[in-house]
């Protein structure tokens, strides 16, 4: 294990600002000479098994996805959520120990244009969700950390069906759905319906954009009514298995049952 590192606030800007810069240090190149003790600082009690992230692979889909969030959720130990959110943590990641991932997975094949604009947004955390959804780093980390919260099935099983299809876990990531009692019955409804249904009929997109859309739709409108907070996790459960099911029917079916 070594000492997590971060960089200080000002690097981070002079990184920011020198993308176009220093495009060639992010296609083949490194940032050895810049990551050093004059711009780079400890996070105290805190560590990371820099050999476990040499098994990133940068190849798209889910189930990397889930090896993947496993591999940087359990190679870094003692991180809070309040440091989770520095940018300057993930901004170490990606120009230093995990920059040949972060190239890989975001610009090995892109014109200079789209490399620029990948760079500025996987490599750097700004703002509201740039940890859980941009950063090539900070993603994995918060999938496997939300992912946690449920603890009624395996961390792999839990990521298997919350990494599923992008939609699912931006979906959740962005709406009162991911508060934590929430959360708790929106993950055991859906791996019912996962684990139910061989063809992931729930999960396909579709010109409606899927009934798993229409769900979480309805499940945050009656964010609006209903504090979740104030009901038990089997109220909530119940409540979502009725919205689930109310979902695959048609609209015209389903507009009857919710205002039945």
């Amino acid at each position: 294990m070594s000492e997590l590192h971060m960089v200080k606030r000002g690097l981070v800007s002079t990184l920011r600002d020198s993308v176009e810069k220093n495009i060639e240090r992010y296609v083949a190149g490194d940032f050895s000479d810049i990551l050093t003790s004059e711009y780079v600082i400890g996070v105290k009690d805190t560590y990371v098994d820099l050999s476990q992230l040499q098994n990133l692979d940068p190849r798209s889909g889910g189930e990397n996805d889930v090896a993947n969030a496993k591999i940087v959720y359990g190679a870094i130990k003692g991180l809070s959520r309040y440091s989770a959110r520095d940018e300057r943590l993930w901004v170490w990641f990606t120009h230093g120990p995990c920059l040949d991932y972060a190239r890989n997975r975001w610009i090995k094949k892109k014109n200079t244009e789209d490399k620029i604009k990948e760079i500025k947004t996987h490599f750097f955390a700004s703002g509201e969700r740039g940890f859980e959804r941009n950063n090539a780093i900070a993603c994995l980390w918060w999938w496997a950390e939300i992912a946690s919260q449920y603890t009624d099935e395996s961390l792999d099983k839990v990521l298997e069906v919350f990494l599923y299809q992008t939609d699912v876990r931006a979906s959740i990531i962005e709406r009162p759905s991911s508060s934590l009692p929430a959360f708790k019955s929106v993950m055991r409804v859906l791996i019912e319906k996962y684990d139910s249904d061989p063809t992931r009929s729930f999960f396909k997109r579709s010109k409606n954009k899927g009934f798993i859309r229409k769900w979480l739709m309805e499940i945050n409108r009656y964010a609006g009514v209903r504090m979740y907070e104030a009901f038990s996790e089997t109220e909530n459960t119940e409540l979502f298995r009725k919205l689930a099911e109310v979902a695959s029917k048609s609209d015209t079916e389903s507009a009857m049952e919710l205002e039945g």
